[in-house]
């Protein structure tokens, strides 16, 4: 067996050399862990994940490498299906690079891109690529869960609250914007200097792009197909349609402030204390309720 040549047919062709420099033949391949993957320097979860599936494959078990909650597949080359894609970006990138000096700047995207990628890869995500301080994710390919558009925009929640610790690490205001696009896509290698990189081609990757570009700082914007799927799990506010470049017709955008069921955990939790809440203001509350019914207190 080939192996440079099976992990190219995988996407993932860069760890060729590493494979040979430790002498890993066909046998050892399939007794490999997570933990050898390390060693061998493959430090992407994502990418160790993608290749104890694709090992468990040669032996037709894909799925007892990785026994999670969820029902996980891996998705062949050249496969279409459903994928979310998840764009981060920094805001004002472009002035701070002019006042941090070469070094700084790399240091500073490395552990901006590094806090990225584990949401990402935390939510079963999978990083595709760097292009400078904008990091491109995907939800759903290679590794398919039957949740993965509320799976991109609990990772967009969590990589604005990581942000804003990461500001206050370095002492600057940082902030992020964020777009979220779902649609069916290719999932494909594409060749690069006699290697494959995974990738997926669509119009959901065009959309999510136009999206990150859209949202002002602080902002994560979700498309309608995304904000379908979420079924009513995350609080959103409307925006008008807007025209896109490379989508023929106008598009809907939400954007995303945060999940439903925080907000009903909350009023959960002041159930039946309105008398020590008014304690703590110290004056009576008033009740009130919207159109579906739902009852909030209020200071006078």
């Amino acid at each position: 067996m080939d192996i440079g040549g099976w992990l190219t047919s995988v996407g993932l062709g860069e760890y060729a050399e590493a494979f040979a420099r430790n002498h890993i033949d066909a046998e050892l391949l399939k007794q490999l862990t997570a933990e050898d993957l390390k060693d061998l320097g493959v430090a992407s979860l994502g990418h160790r994940k993608r290749l104890l599936l694709a090992i468990a494959d040669l032996d037709d078990s894909v799925g007892k490498a990785d026994e999670t909650d969820v029902s996980a597949d891996l998705a062949p080359l050249g496969d279409r299906r459903p994928v979310t894609i998840l764009f981060s970006d920094l805001s004002g990138f472009t002035a701070l690079s002019e006042t941090l000096d070469p070094e700084e700047l790399h240091n500073f995207v490395g552990r901006y891109t590094a806090l990225v990628d584990r949401v990402v890869e935390g939510y079963g995500g999978t990083v595709d690529k760097h292009i400078g301080d904008a990091v491109m994710a995907l939800f759903g390919a290679p590794i398919a869960h039957g949740d993965d558009p509320l799976r991109a925009v609990r990772a967009a929640l969590e990589i604005h609250a990581a942000i804003a610790g990461l500001s206050r690490d370095l002492g600057r205001p940082l902030e992020a914007h964020l777009g979220i696009a779902s649609g069916e896509v290719v999932a494909a290698g594409l060749p690069r200097g006699g290697q494959q990189d995974f990738t997926v081609l669509g119009e959901a990757v065009n959309l999510a792009a136009r999206l990150v570009a859209l949202a002002q700082p602080g902002e994560t914007l979700i498309s309608d197909t995304v904000h379908r799927a979420l079924s009513g799990q995350a609080e959103c506010d409307a925006r008008e349609a807007v025209a896109v470049k490379g989508v023929p017709h106008p598009v809907h955008l939400w954007n995303l402030r945060g999940l439903a069921a925080e907000k009903r955990e909350i009023q959960k939790r002041i159930v039946g204390r309105r008398a020590e809440l008014e304690q703590i203001w110290g004056h009576p509350l008033r009740v009130s309720c919207d159109r579906q019914g739902a009852a909030s207190l209020h200071s006078r």
